[in-house]
């Protein structure tokens, strides 16, 4: 039976390019993939929607201003950050119930908006 010295003594160094799975940089983007894309690059709305998550009113006071523009100044979510603040009032309404007072969009919206 070897010994770990005898094991570590025949281990050679290794020479050229660092194996992937070494390679920091790729790690850092591993984990920044891992993210979702709010955390990514919304991460303002991150705060806001942790902020308010668990109070059905309050989320959706939070997600209605974050989705429709009452400025009329805004270009919109990208494609991929809209579906995932859909996603994440799915999630929400599931676990805590849509609010009472308002069961479809429509019924948020005044003709002001």
């Amino acid at each position: 039976m070897t010994s770990l010295k005898d094991r570590r003594d025949g281990v050679r160094p290794l020479t050229g390019p660092t194996p992937r799975h070494c390679d920091l940089n790729a790690m850092n983007d591993r984990i920044a993939d891992e993210r979702s894309i709010l955390e990514a690059r919304f991460n303002h709305v991150v705060k806001r929607l942790t902020d308010c998550w668990g109070d059905p009113e309050y989320f959706e006071l939070v997600i209605n201003d974050l989705m429709y523009d009452k400025r009329g100044d805004r270009s919109g979510w990208p494609p991929d950050a809209f579906f995932e603040l859909q996603f994440l009032q799915q999630i929400h309404n599931a676990a805590y119930g849509p609010t009472t007072k308002h069961k479809d969009v429509w019924d948020v919206m005044t003709p002001n908006d």
